[in-house]
């Protein structure tokens, strides 16, 4: 009886074993695989936006003004505007470097840097105390439809000069907008 006991225990341990060892070799093994490398992401190359209008301001001037956006978010803006009168001569020239939040295609907000001169004369001299500013501020471009946009800022304002003054001041613009 002993002798069969031992024979049946050997017997179950054996097939046990054989038994666990074929399932462990039928376990599929998870193994990494090496993953192609990720394509880089590339930002948004737009083309070049061009704005033409009217734009008005204490800041970067009024009458006639133009814009260049260019593909990284950058724009540069130009303003200026002449005007005489018999003895009388007015004219405002200036320019904003603006950097735009998010895509310029779109409405959207940006910040910007601007100057502008003044001057306003019946004899030859600058009648103005501080015909230079310089400011920062934020702007929104609204687009009205695909080719025309509304522009509005909120500029800190300084006035350099004899009896300078900073003054936090709007502007305004209206433009058309091409590639």
């Amino acid at each position: 009886m002993k002798k069969c006991s031992l024979i049946l225990w050997i017997t179950l341990v054996g097939w046990f074993s054989i038994n666990a060892s074929v399932a462990q070799n039928n376990v599929p093994v998870l193994e990494a695989k090496p993953q192609p490398p990720k394509p880089k992401v590339k930002q948004k190359v737009t083309k070049p936006l061009y704005r033409a209008g009217l734009h008005g301001g204490l800041l970067s001037g009024y009458g006639f003004s133009g814009a260049i956006t260019l593909p990284f978010r950058l724009s540069i803006q130009g303003t200026f505007f002449l005007m005489k009168f018999s003895d009388n001569l007015f004219y405002s020239a200036g320019a904003e470097f603006q950097y735009h939040f998010s895509d310029p295609h779109t409405h959207n907000l940006y910040m910007l840097l601007g100057t502008g001169y003044y001057y306003n004369s019946t004899n030859s001299d600058n009648t103005l105390d501080n015909p230079l500013r310089l400011g920062l501020g934020f702007g929104y471009h609204y687009y009205l439809n695909k080719s025309w946009l509304f522009d509005l800022q909120l500029n800190i304002t300084w006035f350099t000069g004899f009896g300078s003054s900073v003054l936090p001041l709007p502007q305004v613009g209206f433009f058309y907008v091409f590639e």
